[in-house]
């Protein structure tokens, strides 16, 4: 493995696990509202 391909490898996890973080928060902030609104 090349320097440019480890660097794309870790640049490609950082930027799924901030995708995921982010929808993670979307997701618990929508489910935190519906909650809210069920009761």
């Amino acid at each position: 493995m090349s320097n440019i391909e480890v660097r794309n490898s870790i640049s490609f996890k950082n930027g799924l696990s901030a995708a995921i973080q982010s929808f993670e928060i979307r997701y618990s902030l929508f489910c935190g509202s519906a909650v809210r609104f069920s009761t």
